[in-house]
C-alpha cells in the first residue's frame, strides 16, 4: 500500500509540474505574439510616417 501511495503523490506532482509548464510556454507564445505585433505596429507606423514623408 505504501509504495502506491508514494507513486500517487509523484504522479500527481508529475501532473501539477506538467501543468505549470503548459501555462508557462501558453504565457510564453502571448508574450512572443504580442512582442511581434508590437514590432510589426512600429514597422507599420515607421513605413507610414517614411511613406507620409
Amino acid at each position: 500500500m505504501q509504495p502506491k501511495l508514494s507513486q500517487g503523490t509523484i504522479f500527481s506532482k508529475n501532473i501539477l509540474s506538467v501543468r505549470s509548464w503548459l501555462e508557462k510556454a501558453l504565457n510564453v507564445r502571448t508574450y512572443v505574439e504580442h512582442s511581434t505585433a508590437t514590432v510589426t505596429n512600429c514597422k507599420g507606423t515607421a513605413t507610414t510616417s517614411v511613406y507620409v514623408v
